[in-house]
This record gives C-alpha cells, structure tokens and sequence, in this order.
C-alpha cells in the first residue's frame, strides 16, 4: 500500500506493507485523510541554523543533528532531561535514531470503507462508511487498522470528504467539553487556525456567546464569515473587547487554540476571565503563568486530552471497552460522532477551512504547500484510490527481497533456515545477533508495516504484517518473539498450521493452565518439537552448578533484583500476566533445571500485596520447592536500587563446597574449590575466564543464549536436544509455577 512516511522534516510517499487487523479493530480503504496543519507540521519546521556554524562541519549522526536542527525535537530532548536526566535522554536517542531510519507515519484522521475486520466487533460492517481517529490507527496510508472505539458510522448525506477531518473536529469539540459551559454562557477563544475555527463554529452551535482572537486576517475573516465574532489581536486589545463584551465580568471560559514557543498565553487567557472561570488549553506552548492572576480569579487552568475521555486507555481502545454512559455521557467515540452529526446538519461548514485536496502521490507537495503558505485555507486532505481495495478479494500483506531460502533436511555444516514472528528489543538486541551467524534468516513478521520494510536491511528474505505468512513458507526454525499474551495464540497456530520443524517461543510459552493442557496436546499430535527459551539452562555456569550438584543434598537460593517498572509498562496489563507469570518462570525452571531427576516434593509462593503506590504484587514474591534431599529458594524484588546486580544465586553442597554466582558475569567458590575453579575456566572457556583464587570472572556475561541457539541448530541436525528447554521441561516448570500462583 502507498503511505506518507516523514523521516525528520523530509515527505515521501513508500510501499508498505498494509497493517494487521487485531481483535476489536477493522481494516479501512481509507478515501481522504486530513492533515492536521499545527500537530504535524510542527515537527517539520526545522529552522536550519545559519550557513557556516560549526553544526554543519560535525560529522554528527543524523538524529543528533535532526535534534539541534528542529526546535521541536529539541524541545523533546530537553524534555526527556528533565524527566529522566542522561539515561531518560539515551532512550529518547535511541528512539529518534530509530525513527530517523525508518521513518513514521504521519495524520489522524480518516474516512473510509471498512473492508474488513478481527474478532469482537458486531456493529460495524464490511461496506460500512467510516470516519476513523488515532496515531497509527488513521494515518495517510492507503489501508488503516483501526480499533472499533476509534472508527464511528458516518451519517448518511454526509461526504467522505468533510467526515475526514473527524478527530480534529472532536479535539475541538473536546476543549469545549471540559470548560463545562452552558447555553448562554460566554468564550473566548485565542487562536482561530484549523482547531480554533472548528471550536468557534461549534460552540456558537451550542448557542455560547463566542469571541475568537487571532493575529493573522484571513483567519479573522474566515471566522467571521463562519458567523463567527472575530478580531485581530494586533489591531484591538483583546482583554478590553472581552470585557466589552460581557459587561466587564470576564468570559465564563477561554479556550487557547494558539501555538507559541513564547509564555504568555495563559496570563491573557487569565486577564481575559471571569472570577471562578475556567481557561482550557488545545495549544502546544510554555505553560509559564502568574500565579497571582490565577490566584486572585480563583481560576481553573484545564488540559484538553485529545478526543475525550477513552484516549490512551488501551482498556477501552485496544480492548474495545466502553465506559458507561451513565457514568461517562462523552467518550472520544461520541464525541466523534457528535461531531458528525454537527457537520451532517449543517452547523459546522468546511468551505474555506479545507482549502485543497491532493491525491497520495502528491502529499509532499501538500505539505510543502502548507508550509509556504500557498492553500487557500486552513488545512488540506490527501485522496486515495480506495476503490480497488473493494474490488479486491485479499491484501498483500508482505514485501520480499527473494523468494526466501527453502527449509532442508539439514546437515552438519549446513545452515538451517529461520524466520522471526515479532522483532522486539530482546528479539532485535539478543537473539537476533547470534541466530543471524548460525542459520539463514528467512523472514520477519511485526505489526508495524514501517518497521516490515525496514528489516529487510537486516538481511531477511522478507518481511510481513501478517505472522501466518512465515507459517506458510517452508522453514526449519520458527522464532515467536511477541508480547507474552501473543505466545499462546501464535503457538497454537504454528503447531496446526505451519511447516517448520521445530518452534521456538520465548517465555512464558502461556499464561494459564488451560493454555498449558491444550499445547500440550497439541506438542503430542503434531510431531513438532516446541523449545521454550529458558535460556539460563543453556549458560555454562548452570553446566558447572548441575556438576558440583550432582545428587548429593544441596541448597539452592536465587535472588532477583528487578527493579521498578512504570505502573504502565505493558506487562502489568491483565492480557500480559504479570512479572510473575512473565519472568518468575525464568526461575522455577532453572530450580527444576538444576535438580533435574529429582521429584519436586511440594513448594509454595508468598506474593506481598500492592501499596497502591509503586507495587504490583508480582514485584515482590517469594517461592520454595522441596526436591528429594534438596532445597531451592527463589525471592523476587522490585525494591532494589539500580546499582545492584540483577541476578545472585547461592549453592551449597553437603557442607563442603559453595558457589556464588553474581549475575553470570562472577563465580566465587567456597570450601573445596579447587577443581572447581578449574572447571569454571574450561566450561567458560568462550567468555574469556580470569581466575584469581577462589573467584573467576567473565568478560562478558553467560547467561546462556548463544549456547541456546546453537543447541537449536544441534537439535535440527542430529535430533540432541543437549540443554534446550524442550516441551517436555517446560510442561513440568509452568505446571509447578502455576500451582503456586492459581
């Protein structure tokens, strides 16, 4: 599909994949996509800085140079200083640097043809018109997956045209929502552009008494003709008109529609009000103000979210949840429709405000135009050729360099085939730079149809937004590496459908025990051999503890500093499973791993309740398993500071000897270490071992991955599983883990 991609302040239009259609989402041929002119174009104006500075003689990467040369971006970065000082800022550089290579899709707000759509939505059909909000659900691409919450039923005698510009109707509509005003009452506001005009025009629909400001005429003169009572704010004082017009009390409400790199803003607002009035903020600008002015009016200062109330919640939009009318009369969804409705009968007219329209090819030169000042209006759509997505019975959803290296009965020596589903940090960082020296990459599926494209430069064969595209190919090795609730779904389709031999899904393979029974029936009649990445059986370290073990009485104690995550972070979301289910598996595993042919007696778990505060119950647990003449303790913390080292295990063996191992990267040995020791170094031997007594230090750390994807490769050719974590192990970890927990 054709898409706008903007990579720092540059527009093209790129082939891409088209987007995955998820559960309670639809899949849009979108028609017209409106530009928002203030939000988009603000990352665009990059204002060079004069010919000859030392900046344009650095050899500087280019999202460092898109950073000092942008003022938006810069404004960011100072941002991410504040929040989070260096690290905060490293983040953000490895997000900017990552945008600036693939690029990012840009708009949010469509109308369109619903041509398809996932599981859970009932009320909006294929061949349903529909106008569609959202970053990354309503973009300037020719196909948009959109979650149902996002995409609402255009009423019918209104045009696709004016039902485009639907999300920033709503931003509008929005801001006149929270100043909670009623018929009669009075508003001001600053600011007339593409926002501005659209919130002037509803609310003297709503029968307020409006007043709008703007410093620039043809905006003045557009409001006015919308009916609209409108001054220039150079040419009148706008503090003295508003108290002309309300009989010297002040407005009720002032709504700022303005953008600035200037404070300033909310001070006239504040001068503009009414004692006890409310002043709402739509803009971008310095949040700088008097307190005293806001002090002395008893003034509420209110932040306009978006749409309404619904945006960010992944609950509502992901999850398709609506919130009770009863208890929330405006979501986003009604206020999307709200403003249809607005447009449908005529309150709110577009002639002027849209001032062009330019198909797909051109959208550079859209941008370009609006940038320069050459559209007659506010803002311009971009049109797109949705008809043939009617006619057409399926959508490409992958692009390919080649046809893909064929899977083979594989030999020593040879390189078996492997492709990804899901390519995210740990896949990207960890896995990918070691399976890419041992097999063949063949393909990549993510859902991101940017990010498709781009990995074909990471040497894969192809790339999809559709994972059932990789179960169809021949392969040897299939890599699931996808949000943790994605793991069951997608393992389940591997074991019916696809064509590999072995699957390898990171952990957890599921997150209930039903989930566990299927699979595992599903492991016994299909023949398909399912390794779940434990990969900590598979480090060297773990070899020499199951050595020093052997079957005499042991202890072991496993300590885990994980350290806080934001109350936000995706794991803690109820699809995800917790830290527990996500990563204590990591350790019941390795107990199991460690005392491997001994029966696990009993064991329990001890979960510390939240504070409400900082903690999630899976932060701070606890978990003992009792083995035939051992002992394993695992305690998990999110209460350590962050320079402690993650990982700390503890074994000792009949009173003889200990070892101490600090985060695979330091052994220490107590008792009779000799041998030991020297054991730690052969057994290490790749991780360039020191040894100074009764310590040996690593140069890098061991936990186990690299000899993870070589065993893999091992499994392929000659059937030896060696350390991998096969379906098998697996099955008795999670049915430990979850008889603790359910």
């Amino acid at each position: 599909m054709k898409a706008v991609v903007i990579k720092g302040s540059k527009v093209s239009v790129e082939e891409v994949p088209p987007p995955r259609v998820g559960d309670n989402m639809v899949l849009v041929a979108t028609a017209y996509s409106a530009i928002s002119a203030g939000t988009e174009l603000a990352s665009l104006r990059a204002k060079k800085v004069k010919e000859g500075w030392l900046l344009d003689k650095l050899p500087l990467p280019k999202p460092v140079r898109m950073v000092l040369e942008n003022p938006y971006y810069a404004r960011l970065a100072l941002q991410k200083i504040r929040e989070g000082g260096l690290k905060e800022l490293l983040k953000y550089y490895q997000k900017a640097k990552e945008v600036a290579v693939k690029g990012r899709f840009s708009g949010y707000s469509a109308s369109g043809y619903v041509i398809g759509k996932g599981s859970g939505v009932i009320d909006v059909n294929k061949g349903d018109a529909v106008a569609i909000a959202g970053v990354g659900f309503a973009s300037h691409a020719e196909l948009n997956a959109t979650p149902r919450r996002l995409a609402v039923k255009i009423p019918e005698g209104l045009g696709l045209k004016e039902a485009s510009t639907v999300a920033l109707g709503a931003i509008a509509l929005q801001g006149i929502r929270r100043a909670e005003l009623h018929q009669g009452d009075s508003v001001a506001i600053i600011g007339l552009g593409l926002i501005g005009n659209l919130a002037a025009q509803i609310a003297k629909s709503y029968n307020l008494k409006v007043v709008g400001f703007d410093i620039n005429d043809k905006r003045v003169e557009l409001a006015r003709s919308k009916g609209v009572l409108a001054f220039n704010s150079t040419s009148v004082n706008p503090v003295e008109k508003v108290m002309e017009l309300t009989e010297g009390f002040g407005a009720d409400a002032v709504i700022i529609a303005a953008s600035s790199d200037k404070p300033g803003l909310i001070d006239l607002a504040l001068d503009m009000l009414r004692h006890r009035g409310k002043v709402v903020v739509l803009g971008a600008f310095p949040m700088q103000f008097d307190r005293t002015r806001m002090y002395l009016k008893d003034a509420e200062i209110r932040i306009s979210v978006s749409y309404g109330p619904g945006r960010y919640d992944p609950v509502y939009e992901l999850g398709g949840v609506d919130y009770p009318i009863g208890y929330v009369r405006w979501t986003e969804e009604r206020n999307m429709k709200e403003y249809l409705r607005l447009l449908a009968e005529g309150y709110v007219d577009l002639e002027g405000v849209v001032g062009a329209v330019y198909p797909v090819e051109e959208a550079p030169k859209a941008y370009q135009d609006l940038l320069e000042g050459k559209i007659n209006g506010l803002t311009a759509l971009i049109s797109y050729d949705y008809e043939k997505y009617l006619k057409e019975s399926s959508i490409v959803s992958l692009i390919e360099i080649s046809g893909g290296a064929p899977a083979q009965v594989v030999k020593k020596g040879s390189k078996p085939t492997a492709s990804f589903i899901g390519f995210g940090s740990f896949a990207s960082n960890v896995l990918y730079p070691i399976v890419k020296e041992v097999f063949e990459l063949n393909g990549v599926a993510v859902t991101d149809p940017l990010k498709a494209k781009d990995l074909l430069k990471k040497g894969f064969k192809f790339s999809t937004t559709n994972y059932k595209d990789v179960l169809e190919r021949e392969e040897n090795l299939i890599i699931i590496a996808t949000r943790h609730s994605q793991h069951y779904p997608i393992l389940k389709d591997a074991l019916l459908n696809s064509k590999a031999s072995v699957i390898y899904v990171e952990k957890p393979p599921v997150l209930t025990p039903e989930q566990l029974e299927e699979i595992n029936e599903l492991v016994k009649e299909s023949g398909k051999e399912v390794v779940v990445g434990f990969n900590r059986r598979c480090s060297p370290i773990t070899q020499l503890i199951k050595e020093v073990v052997g079957d005499r009485a042991a202890t072991l104690s496993y300590r885990v500093a994980a350290g806080k995550l934001p109350k936000d972070h995706w794991v803690y979301s109820p699809e995800e499973g917790g830290r527990y289910l996500g990563e204590g598996c990591h350790f019941v595993d390795y107990a199991l791993a460690i005392f491997e042919g001994r029966e696990a007696l009993k064991g329990s778990a001890v979960f510390v309740p939240p504070d409400n505060a900082s903690l999630y119950d899976t932060d701070l647990w606890s978990s003992s398993i009792a083995f035939e003449r051992a002992l394993a303790n695992i305690v998990y913390t999110s209460l350590n500071p962050k320079d402690v080292e993650k990982e700390l295990i503890e074994v000792f063996v009949e009173g003889k000897v200990g070892v101490k191992v600090y985060d695979y990267k330091r052994v220490e040995f107590y008792g009779d270490y000799a041998q030991w020791v020297k054991r730690c170094e052969e057994l290490c031997s790749r991780y360039s071992p020191n040894a100074e007594g009764n310590l040996v230090t690593l140069g890098e750390q061991a936990k186990g991955w690299r000899e993870e994807v070589e065993q893999l490769k091992e499994l392929l050719t000659s059937g030896r599983a060696g350390c991998l974590a096969t379906w098998e192990k697996a099955y008795r970890s999670m049915k430990v883990l979850f008889s603790f927990y359910y």
